[in-house]
């Protein structure tokens, strides 16, 4: 991130900001020393990760507001086009999230072997892809220490998140596919519906669904943000899987805890916490 031509300063304990159109911002109270801390660590280039005083959800609050305001602005193109995303879906996709994040360089992955040097996977459930597959990608994304998101498309719903990232030793996808089998109302047809390979189960058309554009806005916006912020702005989704009812407009959260049977948590250094 960069700082744009704009003048700031304080006044009254005020805060002012005049942007490079000539807009004046007045910022009073508690997010005055919030914004400067928030400036002053893009001034100097230093993280605030060890600042105590701002919390993640304070900085992505301040980032946006500016970033809204016109102050400040990614450092160039190729934070974000140069980027490089591994994608577990329905191969028809593929295209349609290329039109959606032009210069980005994004891939179908079709062996576990090919997850690697990627700055973000991505796994799009529709219908019932291959369970042991996305069990292995998550497992893969946790050793390689590849940031992962998990994404599903219904017939009325739309669900972004959870977002796995094995360097903060969060919750893994398998942890979430687990979670999901065991909330199932019956749990052995899911297990048995999700073990078979026919092409009735693993074929969704996308285009034909009334939802698709929107749920692909969705995901292609969250994938954007990701890589613009370095994730500083996607923190809402980690351990935490959101989902929008289109029919009703209903919004479901719910969090995601570690499998303290998995295999990823056993040993140093994955030991499990769900604080």
């Amino acid at each position: 991130m960069k700082l744009n031509n704009c003048e700031i300063w304080e006044s009254s304990g005020c805060l002012y900001i005049r942007t490079s159109q000539g807009i004046i911002v007045k910022l009073t109270g508690e997010s005055v020393n919030k914004v400067k801390m928030v400036v002053k660590s893009l001034v100097l280039k230093e993280p605030l990760s060890d600042n105590v005083q701002i919390v993640d959800s304070e900085v992505k609050e301040v980032l946006v507001l500016l970033v809204n305001l016109g102050v400040i602005q990614e450092d160039e193109k190729k934070d974000i086009f140069h980027s490089k995303v591994g994608v577990y879906a329905d191969g028809n996709i593929l295209e349609a999230m290329k039109s959606h994040l032009p210069g980005v360089d994004i891939e179908l992955i079709q062996d576990i072997a090919d997850i690697k040097n990627y700055n973000l996977l991505v796994v799009i459930l529709s219908c019932h892809l291959d369970y042991i597959m996305m069990t292995e990608i998550g497992d893969r994304s946790y050793r390689e220490q590849i940031p992962l998101l998990f994404c599903e498309f219904s017939a009325m719903s739309f669900t972004i998140g959870p977002l796995i990232l094995p360097k903060q030793h969060t919750p893994s996808l398998n942890c979430y596919l687990k979670r999901r089998t065991v909330n199932a109302k019956s749990p052995e047809l899911f297990a048995e519906m999700i073990s078979q390979h026919s092409e009735t189960l693993l074929k969704s058309e996308f285009q034909d669904n009334h939802y698709y554009k929107i749920y692909l806005t969705l995901l292609c916006e969250e994938i954007s943000r990701f890589m613009k912020f370095d994730g500083n702005c996607s923190k809402h989704l980690v351990g935490m899987s959101v989902t929008i009812n289109f029919i009703t407009y209903e919004i479901e959260k719910s969090r995601v805890l570690k499998d303290p049977m998995s295999k990823l948590f056993t040993r140093t250094p994955f030991i499990p916490f769900n604080g």
